[in-house]
Formats: structure tokens, C-alpha cells, sequence
């Protein structure tokens, strides 16, 4: 299934280990506050670009986890 044809992302937790192009067009579809998003195989060079994403669209960052060249982030929306 492919997750950018899902309508309704009203959901607590999401987990998403995909790329820097999916998650820019799915992280504007997340509509809830409060909501939680762990995602997980973002490659370091990427992280400034999630960030900016990320932020645009109301997200907080509050965990980032790092190993080698991957990192791992949690954010919650406001």
C-alpha cells in the first residue's frame, strides 16, 4: 500500500522509515495536534531538510537519535 494514497492520517503514532521525498509529501498531511511521529533511517545530510519540513508544518522535534550516518527523530505537532 502505498502510504501517500491515505486520506486520514488522524492517527497518535506514526512510524515511518521511508525517504526524504515521501516524507516531504506526507508530513503536510498529518492534521491532529498532538500527534507523534518517529522517523527512522534519515540520513544525516538529510536532517536539515526534515527539519525545515518538519518545522513548516507545525512539528516539534524532541528526541534525535544518532548512529554513524543515520539518524532517528521524534516529533510531536502543535
Amino acid at each position: 500500500m502505498d502510504c501517500l494514497n491515505l486520506n486520514n492520517f488522524n492517527y497518535d503514532i506514526l512510524l515511518a522509515n521511508i525517504n526524504k521525498a515521501v516524507l516531504k509529501k506526507l508530513i503536510p498531511r498529518i492534521n491532529s495536534k498532538g500527534n507523534l511521529i518517529i522517523i527512522s533511517g534519515i540520513l544525516i545530510t538529510d536532517y536539515n531538510d526534515i527539519e525545515n519540513i518538519l518545522n513548516q508544518n507545525r512539528f516539534e522535534i524532541v528526541e534525535k537519535l544518532q548512529k554513524n550516518e543515520w539518524m532517528c527523530l521524534i516529533a510531536r505537532k502543535n
